[in-house]
């Protein structure tokens, strides 16, 4: 009967807590070149966040995204706080380059054309300083370039060439030099 007051009494007392919001951003950033980073870099980044940043470069160029500094919570399928990053818009998933989290940054990411999409999200437990990011316009995209996205230990060429990861160097090479 005791255990039964004291559930009643939590029970009540957690629905007077305030629930946490998931707060939504959202930037389009169309320079030629610029610098993205969590909020509050570099100090730690804030719980429950959506942020969403949408590069759009000139047409026919590309867009070269490299990371500063990356330091998020770990988690072996990022699963808590991640920065998703996009060939194009986020809404494909088809496009999606990878998911990180920790503190290995990402690797340097060429978009296959002038878009490239970058997702943080943080969820209500744990934070860190998050990350800094700079992008550029680069050179325009040719069909008969070797460009290559080197993701989870596998490499694709449009070119259809034999392409090995090393999780080593985290650099893609030809197998057939």
């Amino acid at each position: 009967m005791l255990f039964g007051r004291w559930r009643t009494f939590f029970l009540h007392i957690f629905q007077l807590l305030p629930r946490a919001r998931l707060h939504v951003t959202e930037c389009i950033l169309s320079a030629p070149s610029g610098n993205i980073s969590s909020p509050n870099f570099p100090g730690l980044y804030p719980y429950n966040l959506h942020c969403s940043w949408l590069i759009v470069v000139p047409e026919g160029s590309s867009v070269l995204l490299s990371f500063h500094h990356f330091e998020l919570e770990h988690h072996a399928s990022c699963a808590y706080d991640y920065v998703k990053i996009y060939n194009g818009v986020s809404e494909d998933e088809g496009n999606l380059l990878g998911n990180f989290c920790g503190d290995t940054p990402p690797p340097r990411f060429t978009s296959s054309w002038n878009v490239m999409s970058l997702i943080f999200h943080s969820d209500r437990h744990v934070a860190f300083r998050g990350f800094s990011a700079g992008y550029t316009k680069g050179a325009p995209f040719h069909l008969d370039s070797l460009l290559m996205h080197c993701l989870r230990y596998e490499c694709a060429s449009i070119m259809e060439s034999m392409w090995i990861y090393s999780p080593q160097t985290r650099i893609c090479s030809n197998t057939r030099t």
